[in-house]
This record gives structure tokens, sequence and C-alpha cells, in this order.
């Protein structure tokens, strides 16, 4: 079951004209862990990852957005006609078969497969009204370039070298858990770096207003986004290659790699607080796959904050704006929230 803007697939319908140029901004809502976005028939070009402007924009037919995350892209309707937004099968590999269901879910009834496509919405695009066309202005759409504090980051040096390890562990006893009893499937526990999330467990510590490089490695790979609280991250390397465009993120999708490497910033966080590392799925960092790094205080080093705090789309006092030179004077703005229910 999914919903978009609050309304189920066969409620959400939306309209443009032939030749519109349309910027989407979507938040996958979600319980699932990712959420494969696609508009049948369509490429786009997508311009922001979680509110941040990438350097180069990336033309993609889909995109995966992690639970938590947000993507930007721009659409231009060249067609008239209807086209079908999808949340793609993101091979979770769990069949609607009763065996199946059993394993997972411990009951013999059906359960939804994940490696399906589903509906999310319909767009409909009708020809171009006579104002449109006769109107030969060009439209743009204001992006705004990397603020001075995320350049400011770019440039500070690593700090230190951490490993972070997101596992689904089925082997008892589960984790710091002790257990003597019977083991009776099924039995699964989401952990980090070897230990359940507690409120008050803490891995290890970072220093304020710096920069460390991660080593994040998934168990399995499938399903479990990555999220560090009040920090900022671009990605060095997926599964040992080189990353070379920097990305800054904070939220990364696991379907895609089984380790990354990133380099992972601490310039808005104050000492004597704590920085949650979890899966950004909700039903595992319900359940233990979280945890905490302690923040030290640094005189040493200045925070790069203090110089702007403008990153993201939505800023409107960025003076340094791209701009993406659209086909029609009819350039939109438009909000998806999507989420999915099991």
């Amino acid at each position: 079951l999914s919903v978009t803007n609050g309304y189920l697939a066969e409620e959400t319908v939306y309209g443009f004209e032939q030749g519109e140029t349309v910027l989407f901004r979507a938040v996958s809502a979600n319980v699932d862990p990712d959420l494969i976005f696609a508009i049948e028939g369509v490429t786009f070009n997508i311009v922001a990852i979680d509110g941040v402007t990438i350097p180069t924009p990336i033309q993609a037919t889909e995109v995966v957005i992690p639970a938590g995350g947000r993507v930007d892209f721009v659409v231009t309707f060249e067609d008239v006609g209807s086209y079908q937004m999808i949340r793609r099968g993101w091979g979770a590999h769990i069949a609607g078969d009763e065996e199946t269901c059993q394993l997972m879910f411990g009951g013999p009834f059906n359960c939804i497969s994940h490696n399906i496509d589903m509906p999310l919405g319909t767009i409909e695009v009708v020809a171009a009204s006579e104002e449109a066309r006769a109107d030969s202005a060009t439209g743009t759409i204001e992006l705004p370039e990397y603020s001075d504090r995320l350049k400011c980051l770019e440039e500070r040096s690593i700090s230190a070298k951490k490993n972070v390890s997101f596992v689904a562990d089925d082997e008892f006893p589960l984790f710091q858990i002790p257990y003597e009893g019977e083991f009776v499937p099924p039995g699964i526990a989401f952990g980090i770096n070897g230990a359940l999330g507690v409120p008050t467990g803490v891995t290890d510590t970072v220093l304020e207003n710096t920069c460390e490089e991660w080593h994040v490695e998934f168990h399995p790979a499938l399903g479990h986004p990555f999220h560090a609280h009040g920090a900022k991250f671009y990605l060095l390397a997926e599964d040992g290659e080189p990353i070379d465009e920097i990305i800054w993120r904070d939220t990364y999708s696991s379907i895609t790699a089984n380790d990354i490497d990133i380099k992972i910033c601490y310039d808005r966080i104050n000492s004597m607080e704590a920085v949650m590392v979890h899966c950004h799925a909700a039903t595992h960092l319900d359940i233990g796959m979280y945890t905490f790094f302690e923040v030290k205080e640094n005189l040493d080093q200045e925070s790069c904050s203090s110089l702007t705090t403008v990153d993201s789309p939505q800023s409107e006092d960025d003076s340094s704006a791209m701009s993406l030179r659209a086909t029609s004077a009819f350039v939109f703005s438009f909000v998806l929230t999507i989420a999915a229910f099991i």
C-alpha cells in the first residue's frame, strides 16, 4: 500500500500542459528501507540530493530514495498523454508464497512482495493552451550553488578514521543479549558494531568542527539506509571504487553497495551532545539498529557553519544560484511525499 501526498494511487492525478517543465521535490516518508521512484516513459534530471544542489545534474529514468531521503529532479513533458508514477520493486527477495511468509512473519498468510512494481499515481499531460503557446518567454528554475559552509568542509582535512558495521544477526545469542533458551525461528536482531542500540550506549567519540573518514559496511546490503544526525557527508568510494564527484547528503541507500567510504563532518554539533547514527528504516531503528558517538569539545578548529547556513534548493538568500533553462514559460515546483505501508 502506497500513498502520495496523503492519497492512494487511484486518487492521485496531477495535470500539466505539454512543454511545461516541473521541478519535483520527492520525499520518502517510508517504512520500507528504500523507494525506487520512476515515471514510466520519462527521463528526468536529478538536480539535488537531501536538499543540496549537486554539481552536475544526473540524467536518469529512475532514482533510489532512501527512507527519509529527499531528491529534487526536473521533468519537461514534451508529449501529450498519461504517465504512471511507479514505486519499483527493490529486490528484497520477499516472495508472497506461504513458505516465505511463514519464515519472515511467523504465519501462513500472504505477505506483500517487495519485488513487484506498485503504482503511486498518474500524471495527465494535455495540449498546451493558446496562451502558453503564444508566450515565447523562457522560464528558469533557480537552484543555489554550494554554500561557503560546504566549500569550507570540502577543504577540511580528515582528522580520524572509523569503521561502522550495520548487521542483521540471526545467530543466538543475539549481540550483547544473554540467552540460554531453545532457539525457535524466526529470530533476528539488528545492530551496529556488534551491539543492539540502547539510549545510553556510546560507541565512540568525535571532535566538534572536524571531518572524519568512515568505512561503513552493510550486512546484508539490502535494506539498511545509512543516516547520521546533524552531519553531512559525501561518498569517497562504493565497494572500493573511488567516487570523484562530491555530492553532499545525509542519507544513503544500502541497496547500491555492500560498503562505502565517506567523509563525514560535525560542524553543526556542540560538544557534550551525541551524534546518533542509525538505519533510517524505522522498523530496524526501533529494534536496535542505532548507536551514539559522543561529541568532544575542540578549541583548535573553527566551525564552518559561521560562514553561512545556505545549503539547499529551498533557500532564498543565496546570491550565487544555478539557473536551469526550461522549455516553457511555465515552471512549477512540486512536492511529492511518498509513503509505503505494509
